[in-house]
């Protein structure tokens, strides 16, 4: 039997925990919460729901990501902080 998607989430990190943003597949519905705990994220989700959370992997310690600073060239201010 193969799956179907029928909800989109987007998850990023925000001062309560995790901000989502949820959609059915076809960009309907659009609704946005926070939730603290980010298990409780995917014990809501069913099978049916496609999750994409952005989290930076391999962030350096004492030193600016190139990416990051040409985003916040190209956004510039009031955006370069986001």
């Amino acid at each position: 039997m193969k799956s179907q998607i029928r909800w989109l989430c987007g998850i990023d990190g925000c001062r309560g925990g995790w901000v989502i943003a949820r959609a059915a597949a076809d960009f309907s519905n659009l609704n946005f919460e926070v939730e603290p705990e980010l298990d409780a994220i995917f014990a809501r989700a069913g099978i049916d729901s496609l999750i994409a959370i952005d989290i930076p992997i391999g962030v350096p310690d004492n030193e600016p990501r190139v990416c990051d600073a040409a985003a916040r060239q190209l956004l510039r201010w009031p955006r370069s902080s986001s």
